[in-house]
């Protein structure tokens, strides 16, 4: 019997050995060993991005080390181009999760189906071609590289990979520095001295002179204003700096609140704070005092004397209180009194 049991706890440990065995060349079949990156580029070299998904696409193009949205021709944000390059870059791939067709279409890294397509080109060749889908986990995602089956979960988030134009524009594109001058209509804000002077008063607000120009030297826009232009009114406000001058045009649409300049063939949507701000110009004086409810004193030389009162001029008599038996009723005036 002992002996049996023995026989019996041996082949146990061998089943198991051999489904270990089996276990392990499946997953060994089935997976792909760690590769490094999934990339190999030169982030310094790559001059083109194109970001599909949602049904938009944003082209990204780098122009003498200065990256513009293609279809715009507007700044981009460098440093949110050359981070997103950094993380293709810098990518590192473990054991891949999935290579079947059918896993391409669950986690959204197929053809025809995906959150996210990169296509990554230097000197006019594509490097990188990948495909972004679902996300496993915080600020990861699952990608497949064009033309690959096996699917991997690297560090990397849609969210920082946006499909539209003014998510990557530079933000700071209308920011003017050391202005020496603001001109609205014909009234100025101008420094002389180290002290700003609003249309030639000494009584200038200094605080909210500064401000004033401060917000224009820290001017952000948050987006791109795609509507007609026809019906705005603008209202233009002229900047100085240097030998530069740079005229600015504020208006606001149905809650929208807008910018302009004259260099730059596009319209831009700013906060309703910044708008409230450069619009300011007429707060740069002091309110005037508020007018004294006394009477200023009179001229003695031009006063007149009113004339006294002649004794002869006729007044109401009255006549003594009258009373009904023994009852006071009141008085009555003379010409009452002959009645």
């Amino acid at each position: 019997m002992k002996s049996l049991s023995t026989i019996l706890v041996g082949l146990f440990a061998a089943q198991l050995a051999v489904a270990g065995v089996l276990y392990f060349n499946t997953w060994n079949q089935r997976s792909v060993r760690p590769q490094g990156s999934l990339l190999t580029l030169d982030a310094s070299e790559v001059d083109q991005l194109l970001i599909e998904g949602e049904g938009e696409s944003v082209t990204l193009d780098k122009k003498q080390d200065t990256w513009l949205i293609g279809s715009t021709g507007l700044p981009a944000d460098t440093s949110r181009v050359d981070s997103a390059i950094q993380s293709f870059s810098d990518m590192q791939l473990g054991w891949s999760v999935a290579s079947s067709d059918a896993s391409h279409q669950q986690l959204e890294v197929a053809d025809d189906n995906y959150q996210r397509r990169v296509k990554i080109s230097s000197g006019g060749d594509t490097v990188g071609d990948i495909f972004i889908g679902t996300s496993p986990g915080f600020k990861r995602s699952h990608v497949r590289k064009e033309g690959a089956d096996e699917v991997y979960s690297v560090a990397i988030n849609t969210f920082d990979l946006p499909p539209e134009s003014s998510d990557w524009l530079d933000k700071t594109l209308l920011q003017v520095a050391d202005v020496s001058s603001v001109r609205v209509n014909d009234k100025e804000l101008l420094k002389k001295d180290e002290q700003w002077v609003y249309d030639g008063s000494d009584n200038t607000d200094q605080d909210k002179a500064s401000g004033l120009v401060t917000a224009f030297e820290s001017l952000r826009v948050t987006e791109i204003f795609d509507q007609g232009a026809d019906e705005l009114d603008f209202e233009k406000v002229v900047l100085k700096t240097g030998d530069d001058e740079y005229e600015f045009g504020f208006a606001s649409l149905d809650n929208n609140y807008l910018v302009s300049r004259q260099d730059i063939d596009s319209i831009f949507k700013i906060s309703k704070s910044s708008y409230d701000k450069v619009v300011a110009v007429d707060l740069l004086l002091p309110e005037p005092e508020p007018a004294s409810d006394a009477e200023p004193p009179s001229d003695p030389a031009s006063a007149t004397t009113a004339p006294e009162a002649d004794d002869n001029d006729e007044k109401p008599q009255q006549s003594p209180t009258a009373t009904e038996g023994g009852v006071e009723t009141g008085t009555v005036s003379t010409d009452e009194a002959t009645k």
